[in-house]
């Protein structure tokens, strides 16, 4: 853009597109989300429609289908009993809330899909796949393999639980070298005190459930052993004579 102090004529773009931030398909937007995101640049894409022309601009954003926070979302509410669908039909429904929201507020986007949505979806996996595969073959991204912690019960990598454990465990120690007390600080050390304790009951249901299949194998072991000994106990006694008379004769 020109020094505004230049009296140089602005050259404007012949197009343009308009983006703007993403939400996570979790939830219904918030006010948060219109006025802080999509009231400005709602404003500037109709500006630029008034000036080159409301065909030469884009205003496009959707809704963001995958992250940590979907997962838990539906998690939450699948353990709740308050939804019964898939966690695709959990996204789909935020999306729709979502788009009707921005509508009723008049945002004029050209474009609200979601980026595992209908087309939409099969576009970003595409370009996505294609971006990715690039970076592969020029050297710029190698393969490797890493050891990871997973629930096998959700069926889901732990990639966002244990990342943000540690960081509010760095904050907290940060806070404590501090050495200031005020409001602020006390408030954040408190919510981090008081999180620890759901955390860790959270993780330690975790390695309960590591260990579930470990478990049923044992347990399934020791009933085909007991089993076979009653067998075999039975077999030896007849075999023998340690049954019946034999046993009577030794008592006496």
């Amino acid at each position: 853009m020109s020094d505004l102090n230049s009296r140089e004529r602005v050259e404007w773009p012949a197009r343009a597109v308009v983006t703007a931030g993403m939400p996570y398909g979790n939830k219904p937007l918030h006010f948060g989300h219109i006025g802080g995101v999509f009231v400005p640049a709602d404003a500037f894409a109709r500006f630029l429609r008034d000036r080159i022309g409301a065909e030469n601009v884009r205003f496009v954003s959707g809704t963001d289908c995958f992250g940590s926070p979907i997962n838990e979302g539906y998690r939450k509410l699948k353990e709740a009993g308050e939804f019964s669908g898939t966690i695709a039909d959990y996204v789909l429904a935020n999306h729709e809330r979502q788009k009707a929201t921005l509508e009723a507020f008049q945002v004029s986007l050209d474009i609200y899909e979601g980026s595992g949505i209908g087309h939409a979806g099969d576009v970003h996996q595409m370009i996505s796949d294609q971006f990715i595969e690039r970076l592969h073959e020029s050297g710029h991204l190698k393969l490797d393999s890493t050891l990871q912690f997973y629930d096998a019960k959700a069926g889901t990598f732990l990639n966002y639980y244990l990342p943000t454990t540690q960081k509010l465990l760095n904050s907290y120690a940060e806070f404590e070298e501090a050495g200031v007390s005020g409001e602020n600080l006390n408030q954040a050390k408190a919510k981090i005190r008081s999180t620890m304790d759901s955390i860790v009951a959270g993780f330690e249901r975790q390695l309960d459930e590591l260990y579930r299949a470990d478990a049923m194998d044992i347990d399934s072991d020791i009933r085909v052993m007991e089993t076979m000994l009653r067998r075999d106990s039975a077999t030896v006694a007849d075999d023998f004579g340690l049954g019946g008379t034999a046993v009577q004769q030794q008592d006496e």
